[in-house]
């Protein structure tokens, strides 16, 4: 499943033809013969060359033996009250504002087989000393949890991945009371 903003098609007469209707997916082209925005769907027989641009493609799935020059991940950035739950559904970079002590609950990994990883950037609040508790989960590198930075406003950075669906998460700090 593929969610696109508006392309054009360079062959207008096979514009139609590339595109496979299914139920629901309301596929429709303006005028000047470009997906309209917004379309989810599946695209078949849509090839490199018969685009004659390409602003933008989000894609699910496997991409397989692809060459990436950048690329980007949104960044979720909230406060985090007494609990607070990351969810693989809505990214993998979290900004969270520690504004009481935290625990926290790793939610919708990929499932076992396959590997999950998330980035979580903590910043203490004005008032700092704030704590974190993790998940039973949790394997700490060196076999203990990190303390975290209790200055006001102090940043700390974790990394975590599991390759399990979630059973194991192997937790990393990477960067303690950045400035």
């Amino acid at each position: 499943m593929i969610s696109i903003k508006p392309f054009k098609l360079k062959k207008e007469n096979q514009d139609r033809s590339l595109i496979q209707k299914k139920p629901n997916n309301n596929i429709d082209l303006d005028k000047r013969q470009f997906v309209k925005s917004g379309f989810l769907g599946i695209l078949t027989g849509v090839g490199i060359g018969l685009l004659s641009r390409i602003p933008f493609v989000e894609a699910a799935g496997i991409i397989d033996g692809a060459e990436l020059k950048s690329y980007s991940e949104t960044t979720i950035k909230e406060n985090a009250g007494a609990t607070y739950t990351i969810d693989f559904e809505r990214g993998n970079v979290f900004e969270l504002t520690l504004i009481d002590n935290c625990t926290f609950t790793f939610l919708k990994p990929p499932i076992s087989g396959k590997t999950g990883s998330f980035t979580l950037i903590l910043v203490q609040d004005s008032t700092g000393s704030r704590t974190a508790t993790w998940p039973a989960a949790v394997d700490w590198e060196g076999g203990s949890q990190p303390t975290l930075s209790t200055a006001a406003n102090a940043v700390d950075v974790f990394i975590f991945f599991t390759t399990d669906g979630g059973r194991r998460w192997y937790g990393f700090l990477a960067g303690i009371n950045l400035k």
